[in-house]
């Protein structure tokens, strides 16, 4: 997670922290190569990808798990899926799987 007080209103309300793939990933169907990058969950359950330049990258749309006992500002928890994650803020997720 980063500290984006000091940002604009527009960039701040994008992403809320820093993602550094060392592999290629599959996230809401479309394909995100390695590389750094920002991300933020947003209201109305869409989820934005942007590079370093603040340009995006990749959209999708997040979820939300009404019975996750204990949410925390940021998470990554197995699925029952083998290989396969979800990126949590607070409920809200996103899942994601290495790219084959």
């Amino acid at each position: 997670m980063v500290d984006n007080s000091g940002y604009s209103t527009g960039i701040r309300e994008k992403y809320q922290a820093y993602l550094l793939n060392e592999v290629t990933l599959e996230i809401g169907g479309q394909t995100l190569k390695a590389r750094p990058l920002r991300f933020g969950f947003q209201e109305g359950g869409k989820f934005l990808i942007m590079d370093i330049g603040a340009n995006d990258v990749l959209n999708a749309t997040s979820q939300r798990d009404a019975e996750l006992k204990r949410p925390v500002p940021m998470q990554v928890l197995t699925t029952s899926t083998a290989g396969s994650y979800r990126l949590y803020a607070g409920r809200d997720y996103v899942e994601f799987h290495r790219a084959h």
